[in-house]
Order: C-alpha cells, then sequence, then structure tokens
C-alpha cells in the first residue's frame, strides 16, 4: 500500500504541540546538542513527582537539541516512567538504543517540523507498549532492529523517502496489522 499521507503526522504534531513542555533542567545536554537522557535534578524527584509525558524543550540551557544519543532514555535510564515522548523537530538524530526498552512508552512523536534522518541501530527495540510510528519524510532509512519486540505496535507508516528497512527492524512486533510504504523501499 503507498502512502504520502502526511495529515496523520501534522494531527500528531498538533496534539503535541499543545503539550506543556518538560522542565529544561531535566534533560542533560552537550555543548553540541546531544540530549544524553535525565539530568540529576529529574532523577532527585521522588518517584511518584516524575513525569510521565515528556515535551522536550526547543532549548535547553540556551542550547538546541539536535540528537538523542544513545542509550539516552533506555531501560536503565528512564526508570519505566516514560508514557509519552515528544521530541522538537530539530532532532536530526536518535543514537543507537536511544529508547530501547522503554516498556511503558506508548506514544512518541515530534512536534514542530521533523529533521530526524538518522536513527541507530535498536533504537526504540523492546518498547513494548509501544502503538505506532510515523515515519517522518526528512527519515530515508530505517535500521536494524529499529522496532525489534515493540509487540503493541499495530500500525506503522512509511514515507516515499524511506529507501531502506534493515534487518529484524520489525522482527517479533506481534500485533503489526498495518504498514503502509512508501512506494521507494529497495530493501
Amino acid at each position: 500500500i503507498a502512502s504520502d499521507d502526511t495529515a496523520d503526522e501534522a494531527d500528531l504534531g498538533a496534539n503535541l504541540e499543545s503539550l506543556p513542555f518538560t522542565p529544561e533542567e531535566y534533560f542533560d545536554i552537550t555543548s553540541e546538542g546531544v540530549v544524553t537522557g535525565f539530568s540529576e535534578v529529574y532523577y532527585n524527584l521522588p518517584q511518584a513527582e516524575r513525569p510521565t509525558t515528556i515535551k522536550m524543550p526547543t532549548t535547553i540551557r540556551g542550547i538546541t537539541p539536535v540528537a538523542i544519543g544513545a542509550n539516552a532514555f533506555d531501560e536503565t535510564n528512564n526508570d519505566d516512567n516514560i508514557v509519552l515522548m515528544a521530541l522538537p523537530g530539530s532532532i536530526r538524530t536518535i543514537g543507537k538504543e536511544a529508547f530501547q526498552g522503554a516498556e511503558y512508552m506508548k506514544t512518541f512523536g515530534f512536534f514542530g517540523s521533523p529533521k530526524l534522518n538518522n536513527m541507530g541501530t535498536g533504537a526504540f527495540k523492546g518498547c513494548m507498549s509501544l502503538m505506532s510510528f510515523n515515519c517522518p519524510t526528512t527519515l530515508t532509512e530505517i535500521p536494524d532492529y529499529a522496532f525489534y519486540g515493540c509487540t503493541s505496535m499495530t500500525t506503522f507508516k512509511f514515507n516515499n523517502t524511506l529507501t531502506k528497512i534493515g534487518a529484524s527492524a520489525f522482527e517479533n512486533c506481534s500485533n503489526l496489522e498495518i504498514i503502509l510504504l512508501g512506494k521507494n523501499i529497495d530493501k
């Protein structure tokens, strides 16, 4: 099934746009704009007070976030609190295993104009509650093991700029029923 439908992406973005920003002091960021995870301020909050809905600010301590680092919000760094993650459109890279094992994250998306063009191996591996993913038009490849074991995912929408799907990218996605393919997939 071919689809160039960006309406769903725009609708999700509009919904995410209306969320309040998570305080910038909850994130660690390098001078190059790589978000490396939650900060000590976040971890010093009692577990019950940590937010479950995360909307990353468009600037963190005066720096525009452009990448999510490897393992930044993986199972060892997110304490199973995240249910929704909204990233600013300025994010161009999601690192290797950045959200691996974030088993309670149901919703993931971008607000603003997404610029994502690089995703690391296993970026969402084991995100068992993730239900869908709208592939931004700026992303051309889905890496190996990207969504491996995302057992709640029922829908994945590719864009027409996507050209490659890596090995085992959707392996063990046992509830995946609808895959809308772009017309340029080579592998």
